[in-house]
């Protein structure tokens, strides 16, 4: 994880993981930059204000995600533990910064797989629906609505056993 000291919006200090992830082989190169020259620019006057913000009162987001900008000028998404210390001269961002690119990109496969299944749960010509532990239909196709002869939105999160015969119940298809 790399951490980060800043304070004004200029760099005082960085471990060396935070200059890993941002391209630079000393803390000599940072020191002195910056902060928004290593933030993507369509996100700079929103941290920078933030930054100015928590530094002035001592508040602001303690969590987020931005752009990061590498030195080599490449772009990653990354997340942001951000807090104020107090220094002789005043307050200071502490920054513990992770790179999340790996995670967004999972986050972008299951979405593509969501809209995959989606696509054939709704071509097929069988009924699915997911029932959950309370009981209630959380899931239906278009399919199990016209089975069950109603809107699809009416029979979502309604009760499963209110949509059987009574004949079935006693049955036990429950």
């Amino acid at each position: 994880m790399g951490i980060a000291l800043s304070q004004r919006g200029t760099f005082l200090q960085a471990n060396a993981a935070f200059l890993k992830l941002f391209g630079y082989e000393t803390g000599s190169e940072l020191q002195g930059r910056p902060l928004v020259d290593h933030i993507a620019p369509q996100q700079r006057d929103f941290i920078q204000g933030v930054n100015q913000e928590r530094e002035r009162v001592g508040g602001g987001p303690a969590e987020y995600e931005t752009l990061g900008m590498r030195k080599d000028g490449s772009i990653f998404p990354m997340q942001v533990h951000a807090s104020t210390v107090p220094l002789a001269d005043g307050l200071a961002t502490l920054a513990f910064i992770t790179d999340i690119s790996e995670r967004k990109k999972d986050e972008q496969a299951l979405r593509q797989s969501q809209q995959q299944l989606q696509v054939i749960f709704e071509t097929l010509e069988v009924g699915i629906m997911l029932i959950s532990p309370e009981g209630r239909i959380s899931y239906a196709n278009r399919r199990m609505a016209e089975m069950f002869r109603m809107p699809l939105a009416a029979l979502i999160d309604s009760v499963y056993l209110d949509h059987l015969h009574e004949t079935e119940k006693r049955q036990g298809h429950t």
